[in-house]
């Protein structure tokens, strides 16, 4: 019999919990490892990570635990100080795993007590993988290894030149938005349950993911303010006289930018770096997340002020309204990579990843060499990708992925529904 762990995921966890009902019906042994205890499954058997309270566990070292560190969003975005909880819940989560000896773990690469588990799976080769979108097409997801964005497996899907053709078309034509980026609809009900679940998780103990209301609360009301200072000096329209490059900033936090985009999680020090390359004649203007968090802050906008070569884009301007007239994008690891590689329109991807890797996209390897691609796009001289090409890039990303939704129950009620759990469950037997 295969043993199988997932590892809680919040909200995730209840999608996670209709497949494991499946796969233990199928003669699967599965197992949980649950932090926040108020996201208990029903199916399966639990390891219930005890919280460490105020005891103190000794510090001891490893080769993975201070990169961890390094990426905790309460640490980085929450004020938090200390730093005990790691080594508690990396002796626990390394007792579950190596007791349990599962043939696979599936989890995310997000939160804290997911990097220790990935870590630690790698120490004992047991593969690791993270379902998640995969941008496009729409309603597809992968398995990503670990906590890279490399996939494993898949489909093998093929599209249909017709149907490969049209998907080109309503995502190079912007009719199109990937599963994440529709707006949930939530009532004012699903939002105070949801308050109250977060908060009795936070009294009864768990605190390390889980920010301080009161924390929370400051923090949220100074990112209003700072985004009002953003709007302020924010362009409602672009300088068209001028060699255009975007960067579309990424949330955070978020593991697109603060675990496969680590190496540029710091987005003010990339902003700065890109504007160091650019001429006069030239500008950056950086583009808000329409979710905007974290990354809009004071410092940022200090650098813009400081900066003729750079600009910022009001808060309101929609990715439809520019991109027709931009030059260049640069993104560290976006999905607006594959909208420009299917338009024909230079990009830049700081991360190399099966979906930027393509001969119209480029991959750099240090800020020198956008002055390069700068001048090669003045020059007209990038190389466009031909529609069999597009095709068969596209289908690359078909038969890499999966049909289904892979989502948030709370931001998603759709993703639970029968034949979804039924698209998703032939996967996850596909890939055990």
């Amino acid at each position: 019999m295969k043993k199988i762990i997932f590892v809680e995921s919040r909200y995730v966890t209840y999608l996670y919990d209709e497949i494991a009902k499946k796969l233990i019906q199928n003669g699967y042994e599965v197992f949980w490892i649950i932090l926040n205890h108020q996201f208990k499954p029903k199916n399966g058997k639990i390891v219930l990570l005890d919280y460490p309270g105020l005891k103190k566990t000794k510090a001891h070292k490893n080769n993975y635990i201070e990169t961890v560190i390094k990426t905790d969003r309460q640490l980085r975005f929450f004020d938090k100080k200390s730093k005990n909880h790691f080594y508690h819940y990396d002796l626990k989560i390394r007792k579950a795993i190596e007791e349990i000896q599962p043939s696979l773990v599936f989890g995310e690469p997000t939160a804290f007590h997911h990097l220790i588990s990935i870590e630690i799976c790698k120490e004992l080769d047991i593969l690791y993988l993270h379902p998640g979108t995969c941008r496009y097409p729409i309603n597809r997801f992968a398995f990503y290894k670990y906590d890279t964005l490399e996939p494993y497996k898949g489909s093998g899907d093929h599209m249909s030149k017709e149907k490969a053709i049209k998907t080109i078309n309503q995502i190079s034509g912007r009719e199109t938005v990937p599963d994440y980026m529709i707006p949930p609809r939530i009532s004012y009900k699903e939002k105070v349950v949801n308050k109250a679940k977060v908060l009795i998780g936070y009294i009864e103990g768990e605190r390390n993911n889980t920010p301080s209301p009161f924390v929370k609360l400051i923090k949220e009301r100074k990112n209003k303010h700072v985004l009002e200072e953003w709007n302020s000096i924010g362009k409602h329209a672009l300088d068209t006289s001028k060699f255009i490059t975007v960067f579309p900033i990424h949330m955070q936090p978020e593991s697109s930018i603060d675990v496969w985009g680590r190496k540029y999680s710091d987005q003010n020090k990339v902003i700065e770096n890109i504007s160091k390359q650019l001429k006069d004649g030239e500008v950056l203007y950086v583009k808000p997340n329409p979710k905007s968090s974290f990354e809009i802050n004071k410092e940022l906008i200090n650098i813009i002020n400081n900066n003729d070569k750079i600009e910022a884009l009001h808060s309101t301007v929609k990715m439809n309204d520019i991109f027709d007239k931009v030059d260049l994008f640069i993104n560290v690891v976006g999905t607006i990579a594959i909208e420009c590689i299917l338009s024909n329109k230079p990009v830049i991807s700081l991360v190399k990843t099966y979906f930027n890797n393509t001969k119209n996209s480029y991959n750099i390897g240090s800020y020198d060499e956008i002055r390069f691609i700068i001048e090669t796009v003045i020059s007209k001289k990038n190389y466009k990708f031909s529609n069999e090409e597009k095709i068969e890039f596209i289908n690359t990303l078909n038969a890499f992925s999966y049909e289904g939704i892979i989502a948030d129950t709370y931001l998603n009620k759709n993703c639970i529904n029968p034949d979804n759990v039924n698209r998703l469950y032939k996967a996850f037997l596909d890939v055990l």
